[in-house]
């Protein structure tokens, strides 16, 4: 029982971190800005969210063949489906980013494109709030890999890493930059998990090419 606790905790964390992650962002943006500014948020918070729930898809389409091959111990098989994973959503990443800067009034049609004011500032928080948004993703990949291995434990300390992270940039930056800062949190933050959290992974993923290798030999 406490082992299945803990290997579904970290699926537990990932579903309340956008709940927890907008409740904050709302109280930040009451306090630096205006009910302008939280509006802006929502309409960027969605458009982020798409993007989150299908890497999330990806990242769960990812855990049972990689919980089978690692019982199976077919290392190969798992590195080639993590990578897999990892290039599918960094393209699909990197295509929203893009698709979002490029045609931001496109996207904000489906919202409001009548209040210029809300158009601008939601344009401006697409810039400085999304623009690593892929890192976000990979987070969550490299998450649900260590579950899929049976190491709950590192798949809990990186999805508590993606809240826990992020709380001292919401502190300090918009104290330095304003309703910027605000917006800058996310991907900033996002920066410093994905080096651990990716570097991690990485690690885990060379042990099982070397344990591979030497089977082989």
């Amino acid at each position: 029982m406490a082992k299945i606790l803990v290997l579904g905790s970290s699926c537990l964390v990932m579903y309340l971190y956008t709940g927890l992650v907008v409740a904050i962002h709302n109280r930040l943006f009451m306090e630096y800005g205006s009910s302008m500014s939280v509006a802006a948020y929502a309409i960027v918070g969605y458009l982020m969210t798409l993007y989150y729930l299908l890497a999330e898809g990806i990242s769960e389409g990812m855990q049972p063949p990689v919980s089978y091959f690692h019982g199976e111990s077919a290392h190969g098989k798992i590195r080639s489906t993590v990578w897999l994973a990892c290039k599918v959503t960094i393209a699909v990443g990197i295509s929203w980013i893009l698709l979002l800067n490029l045609f931001p009034d496109t996207m904000f049609g489906w919202f409001n494109n009548s209040n210029e004011v809300l158009v601008r500032e939601a344009r401006h928080g697409i810039t400085l709030h999304l623009f690593s948004l892929f890192l976000d993703g990979l987070i969550i990949i490299s998450s649900v890999y260590f579950m899929s291995v049976g190491r709950g434990g590192m798949a809990l300390t990186i999805a508590l890493g993606n809240i826990l992270v992020q709380l001292p940039f919401l502190w300090l930056l918009p104290k330095w930059l304003g309703i910027d800062g605000i917006w800058l949190a996310m991907p900033v933050s996002n920066f410093f998990l994905a080096v651990f959290a990716l570097g991690a992974m990485w690690k885990s993923l060379s042990q099982t090419q070397q344990q591979l290798e030497t089977a082989t030999v």
